[in-house]
């Protein structure tokens, strides 16, 4: 149970209900994760959830890229419930099996694909150091592009929003799965 109380239907705010019922109908189809915290705040759920829709499901990114930054954020931040969610959706997407369970134990990857290289570059360096080196701008731009570099930074920014709500806010991951060691 999530350390804040969940609005129900019947609780909710007409601006609570209208970002819930977008959320609903949008493309996710269901309000989970951090979603049913932040509609506390409609007014800061609905501009987060608009970004993430874009984000996962209209942005160039290809999902592979997507999924791999996802899964480096929620493990940097140890978010069970997006490693939980995202974890599969970055195998299907052809995330390497061996560059996952590099992630998950937090080994150094070996890599034969260059845009994982840059991804898993930029996207821990951001996260550890809070910027990104010369080298790896380049490269990440050699390999991705600038929209797409862009648009990384940004995706992993947001899914560190989603999990430091998740982390913080105590919204427990779904049952029977093995947890990340901290």
């Amino acid at each position: 149970m999530s350390r804040l109380p969940i609005p129900t239907l019947e609780s909710m705010t007409a601006e609570q209900r209208q970002v819930y019922d977008d959320i609903r109908t949008g493309p996710r189809g269901a309000v989970g994760g951090p979603f049913p915290v932040l509609l506390i705040s409609p007014k800061c759920a609905d501009p987060l959830q608009k970004l993430g829709a874009y984000l996962r499901y209209e942005t160039p990114l290809s999902a592979r890229v997507r999924e791999l930054a996802t899964i480096i954020a929620a493990r940097q931040w140890t978010c069970q419930i997006e490693w939980q969610s995202h974890e599969p959706l970055a195998i299907k997407a052809g995330v390497p099996a061996p560059l996952v369970a590099a992630i998950k134990s937090r080994a150094m990857p070996t890599f034969e694909d260059a845009t994982d290289k840059a991804v898993y570059d930029v996207s821990t360096e951001l996260l550890n150091k809070g910027t990104v080196s010369e080298a790896t701008h380049k490269a990440a731009v050699k390999a991705l592009g600038a929209q797409s570099v862009v648009e990384l930074v940004v995706l992993v920014g947001y899914y560190t929003t989603l999990a430091m709500t998740i982390n913080a806010h105590g919204i427990p991951p779904k049952g029977g799965v093995p947890p990340l060691a901290p």
